[in-house]
């Protein structure tokens, strides 16, 4: 799903991907207790967390919504 998101969002998104159990460290400082954990980070610093997987339908509105804010 997050392939097909980085696809069809090309030049307008960055899709980064983090394995927890290799990279705890972070794990911990971002407080991720479950997963899937995403963040969408905006180009101003606001920091949007969903915790859970999505259908790809409410991913991409979601992503719409926040990228129009």
């Amino acid at each position: 799903m997050l392939k097909r998101l980085a696809h069809e969002y090309e030049g307008r998104l960055k899709v980064l991907k983090v394995d927890v159990d290799k990279n705890m460290a972070l794990a911990e400082a971002a407080r991720i207790q479950s997963v899937p954990t995403m963040f969408f980070i905006t180009k101003d610093g606001r920091i949007v967390r969903q915790i859970g997987l999505l259908p790809y339908s409410e991913l991409t509105a979601k992503t719409e919504t926040i990228m129009s804010e």
